[in-house]
C-alpha cells in the first residue's frame, strides 16, 4: 500500500464476510462487538440503533453506555472471546 488510509469503496471491496441480521452467528459475534466499539458518546445513535435488534438496552443521547466496555481487562477478554467464536467457526 502506497497510501495511509483507504477509503471506504476500498474497504467495502474487501472479502469481508456479511453476516445476515437471522444468522445465528450473528448474535454472538454483535453484543460483544458493539460493547467494544461504542465506547464514547458519539457512538449513542449506533449504540440505540443496535438496540432495536435486543442487542442492547437504548440510552439517553451523548451518553456512553454503561455496558460499553472501557476497562482494558474486560476488553481483552471481550476481544479473546470474539477470537474464539470466530476459531470455531472456522471448524
Amino acid at each position: 500500500m502506497t497510501a495511509a488510509h483507504m477509503t471506504l469503496s476500498v474497504v467495502d471491496s474487501l472479502p469481508v464476510p456479511r453476516l445476515a441480521l437471522d444468522e445465528p452467528r450473528t448474535g454472538l459475534f454483535g453484543p460483544p462487538a458493539l460493547r467494544l466499539t461504542c465506547t464514547g458518546p458519539e457512538m449513542t445513535p449506533y449504540w440505540n440503533a443496535m438496540s432495536e435488534y435486543g442487542w442492547c438496552a437504548p440510552v439517553p443521547a451523548g451518553i456512553v453506555p454503561g455496558e460499553a466496555l472501557t476497562d482494558p481487562v474486560l476488553r481483552e477478554a471481550a476481544r479473546a472471546k470474539i477470537d474464539a467464536l470466530v476459531a470455531k467457526a472456522d471448524d
